[in-house]
């Protein structure tokens, strides 16, 4: 088996990358929710503002 030492650090990379991925797959949703929400609020506004 391989030492102790390499597996915690193997394990430390592991949670990193994974924390990394969650905030990366969040930031990208919370990106893709706000354009959404803001292209549907500029389209109201525009329908309003056409009477």
């Amino acid at each position: 088996m391989y030492p102790q030492r390499l597996k915690e650090m193997f394990d430390k990379m592991i949670k990193t990358l994974m924390l990394f991925s969650v905030i990366l797959y969040n930031q990208i949703v919370s990106t893709i929710v706000l354009k959404q929400w803001y292209s549907n609020y500029i389209f109201s506004m525009e329908m309003l503002f056409e009477y």
